[in-house]
């Protein structure tokens, strides 16, 4: 759902902006931490439905949620 935070298969920390009905897993989101856990000046938008392979060549998903402080990420502070 919107306002998931999630992490993807590249280990980059992403906020689900959007989500879609028939397409649940591959949602609207907002990067906001690279795979070593730096935040992004500014974050990047992700449309998971369009891009579907990561810059490796590798499957482009999300591999698990996380909870809302993870990484010290201040939910309250993203604009949805």
């Amino acid at each position: 759902p919107a306002g998931t935070l999630v992490e993807l298969s590249t280990g980059e920390v992403a906020v689900v902006m959007e989500a879609y009905r028939n397409r649940r897993l591959r949602p609207r989101l907002l990067v906001l931490l690279d795979a070593d856990k730096q935040a992004l000046q500014p974050p990047r938008p992700l449309e998971l439905l369009t891009e579907k392979t990561a810059a490796d060549g590798l499957p482009l998903e999300i591999r698990k949620s996380l909870e809302p402080y993870a990484h010290g990420i201040d939910m309250s502070t993203i604009p949805l």
